[in-house]
């Protein structure tokens, strides 16, 4: 039985220990996870729907990492987006006009901690709430 605030999530990530970390404190956290080290925007993931997606824009240049996820938007239309990289400075979460400039619904700078992680996530339900029309 899924919990109320449990979310099925999707990490794409190329780093295999990046990946696994991300994806046992997701765990942790009590959601479900599908772990992929790339995704074509062919490739079904049909294990689970997707409602994050937690992806790594390891591109320096930022027009190709917002058409990845301008992709990926496509793909999995109703998930909220996370974008994460080693190029984003460490304090990216504070920066809105860059998110909004790369399509995503948050940002995280690598290293980032499960807490930020955490946090990030809660912040992206909690807006995704207020908006949705009260019925």
């Amino acid at each position: 039985m899924t919990q109320p605030n449990q979310l099925n999530i999707l990490v794409i990530e190329d780093d295999h220990s990046i990946r696994e970390l991300i994806a046992m404190s997701l765990r942790e956290a009590g959601h479900q996870v599908i772990e992929r080290a790339a995704l074509n925007v062919k490739e079904s993931v049909d294990e689970l729907p997707v409602s994050l997606v937690i992806v790594d824009c390891n591109l320096p240049g930022m027009a190709a990492s917002r058409a990845h996820i301008t992709r990926l938007r496509a793909q999995f239309p109703f998930a909220s987006l996370i974008a994460i990289s080693g190029y984003f400075p460490a304090h990216v979460t504070g920066h809105p006009q860059l998110t909004d400039m790369l399509g995503a619904d948050g940002m995280l700078g690598k290293p980032f901690t499960s807490d930020a992680l955490a946090a990030l996530i809660a912040a992206l339900g909690t807006a995704r709430q207020t908006q949705q029309p009260q019925r």
